[in-house]
């Protein structure tokens, strides 16, 4: 028989290392639509709205659009992920 005292360790440790990638991914993410969001704010709200600038209204205003950016980012990949062909294969025949 094998010893496998040490399996326990291992296999602690991968889920640690597991844990770490997915938190990445996340925080990643995470600031990519709080980037598009801020923008969107910036950019595009303020310019309609010319009401006096009310922090709550605009914070309020970010989550919203955070909400709505995520559900669309989540549609493209979807989308995308039932294509036949790669995402690059794609991004290249639109550019010929």
């Amino acid at each position: 028989m094998q010893d496998v005292s040490h399996l326990s360790a291992v296999v602690t440790g991968l889920a640690f290392v597991l844990a770490a990638v997915f938190a990445a991914a996340m925080s990643s993410t995470s600031s990519a639509i709080g980037a598009l969001a801020s923008v969107a704010v910036i950019d595009i709200y303020k310019r309609i709205d010319r009401r006096p600038d009310v922090a709550g209204r605009d914070l309020f205003v970010s989550r919203i659009l955070s909400a709505v950016m995520s559900g669309v980012l989540v549609t493209v990949a979807i989308v995308f992920e039932r294509l036949s062909e790669s995402l690059l294969n794609e991004g290249l025949a639109v550019m010929t």
